[in-house]
Formats: C-alpha cells, sequence, structure tokens
C-alpha cells in the first residue's frame, strides 16, 4: 500500500465505506487496548475456516482435490487495518519505519488461489456451498451477515467522527504546516487538508517489487488452475519519500500531533463501543455458539478459550 497517510485518512475524511470488519484482541466486553476488542476475529476467523474446510472436503468427493491440497495455515483472525488503528495507521511513526518504507508497506504473503474455467467445477462448487450451508447450525449466513453489518457500522462511526473532529484537522492542519517550514510545502495546502493525498508534495513515490512474479492463468476453457501469487515482496521507498517521510515523523513529533490524535482515537474509539456495546452483547452468544460447531467440524478450539 502506497502512500499510507493518503489511503487510511482518505477513507476518513471521504467515506465511511464498507471495509472488513474485525480486529483482534480480548473479548471482555470492556474498552481495554481498543475499544472495539468486543468483535470476535477469532472466532469469525473459526468460522471462516470451518466453512471453507467444509467445502474443500465436498470438493474432493465430487472429484474436485484442488482447494484440499491448497496449504493448510489453519484458522487466523479476520484482519482490519481500520479496526485496529492507531497511530502507526497514520503512517510512520519512527525514524527507522520512515528510513526502511517511507510511506509505503510490504504486503502480507497471499496463498495460492483457484481460478476454475470449467462448468463442472463451478457447479459442484455451488453445490458444495449449499451443501455445507447449515452445517455449523440454523441461521448461520444471516448471523454471519448482521455481525459483518455491525461492524460495517461501527467503522462508518468511528472514521466519520474522527476525520470531522475539529481537534483532528487541527494538529493535521499544524502537521503541514510544520513539513512545510521543513521544506516540503504541499503544492496546495487546502486541498491536501481535504483529500489527504501526498502526491500534493509532488515527489515520486517507491513501489512494491517482487522476487517471483507468480503464474499467469492460461484461461483454457475446461481447466481448474491453482496459481501462485507473487511472493517475495518488497516495498521499496524513493530517496524523495524517505526524506519526507523523516520530516513527517519529526513534525508529527514536535507538534503533539501523536499525543493529541492518539488521545483522540482512543476516545472516539470508548464513545462508539459505548454505542454499540447492546448489539455486540445481543450477536456475540450466536458468533460463540456457530465457533464451537466449527471448532467441532474441524477438530480445532473454539473462540479464545
Amino acid at each position: 500500500m502506497n502512500r499510507r497517510l493518503a489511503i487510511c485518512l482518505v477513507a476518513l475524511l471521504v467515506s465511511a465505506a464498507a471495509c472488513s470488519t474485525t480486529t483482534e484482541g480480548a473479548s471482555d466486553n470492556q474498552p481495554g487496548a481498543s475499544a472495539f476488542d468486543i468483535f470476535l476475529s477469532q472466532e469469525m476467523g473459526l468460522i471462516r475456516y470451518a466453512r471453507s474446510s467444509l467445502v474443500a472436503e465436498c470438493m474432493a468427493d465430487q472429484g474436485f482435490p484442488q482447494q484440499s491440497e491448497l496449504p493448510d495455515n489453519g484458522p487466523q483472525p479476520l484482519d482490519s487495518v481500520f479496526l485496529d488503528f492507531d497511530l502507526e495507521s497514520l503512517g510512520p511513526v519512527t525514524e527507522e519505519q520512515a528510513r526502511e518504507d517511507g510511506f509505503g508497506t510490504t504486503p502480507a504473503p497471499e496463498p495460492p488461489s483457484i481460478l476454475s474455467f470449467d462448468p463442472s467445477f463451478d457447479s459442484a462448487a455451488e453445490g458444495c456451498r449449499a451443501e455445507t450451508e447449515g452445517f455449523l447450525g440454523e441461521n448461520t449466513e444471516s448471523t454471519l451477515s448482521a455481525y459483518n453489518d455491525l461492524g460495517n457500522q461501527v467503522y462508518a462511526t468511528f472514521a466519520s467522527r474522527l476525520g470531522e473532529s475539529s481537534e483532528f484537522r487541527d494538529a493535521l492542519g499544524q502537521l503541514v504546516a510544520c513539513m512545510s517550514d521543513k521544506g516540503f510545502p504541499p503544492d496546495d495546502r487546502e486541498a491536501l487538508l481535504n483529500d489527504l493525498e501526498m502526491s500534493h508534495f509532488g515527489i515520486e513515490f517507491g513501489q512494491v517489487v517482487y522476487e517471483d512474479e507468480g503464474d499467469t492463468p492460461t484461461y483454457e476453457p475446461g481447466t481448474v488452475e491453482v496459481l501462485q501469487h507473487p511472493s517475495g515482496a518488497d516495498y521499496r521507498p524513493t530517496s524523495e519519500e524517505v526524506e519526507l517521510a523523516l520530516v513527517f515523523v519529526e513534525c508529527r513529533t514536535t507538534t503533539g500531533f501523536n499525543e493529541v490524535v492518539g488521545t483522540l482515537i482512543s476516545r472516539i474509539q470508548a464513545e462508539v463501543f459505548d454505542e454499540y456495546e447492546a448489539q455486540f452483547v445481543e450477536l456475540n452468544p450466536q458468533i460463540e455458539e456457530l465457533a464451537r460447531s466449527a471448532a467441532e467440524a474441524t477438530g480445532l478450539s473454539g473462540g479464545r478459550g
């Protein structure tokens, strides 16, 4: 993800659109390290893993073993850069981060994916999804949909409230002024404060390079391909980007941006938690029950123990 500051903050100021809806943490129904810790990310990851495993077994029985032959990394907590939101979500915090990545990030490795141009595979997959739909319990799909919708509502409220906060915008204005004083004036200050595109600083940014570019699909009718994604990713910032990132780190410290915005993030998260707590209290037992069924189906322990 290039120009992390712009991407994260545009989401706050321009759109509270739907996004991934989870964060890691303990579900004790109390604001702790994050007020969003009540979201059952581990349980949701286990449910997703169980559903995928059941479909893979069904497909293998139908003569399509491709999914069951993919690497099994076990259940993974659902993750979201947005709900797991902290000061690092806004760009580099340390000089080391600035020198290493500028405003970019190195993407995590992607597991292999299946690309089908075989109608019989597609038909079998549709049938297996339908067959396994109710295996974990009644109303599985509607419960998961309601939970995802709730997560989106939580983020939308948090994002809009933070982005519209006068404290946030004042702190951002001081940050930009400091960067201007140190030789990095934006070409359009007002546009920067509104859309937060780092391109307004008029520099060239880096890019992600890969050791292996991965597989190229053949798109041949009647085939089912297991494709390896690019691997060995490394984000390489330009020298200009590193210089800008170092000034950004210095200014977010000297202007008090970190203290003001860090406190603001925690406060708004706590406010949002209070507003949505009752809905989580209602839905969490249903998610926990689905997670127990998922644990039984996969032979794994469910939830957080």
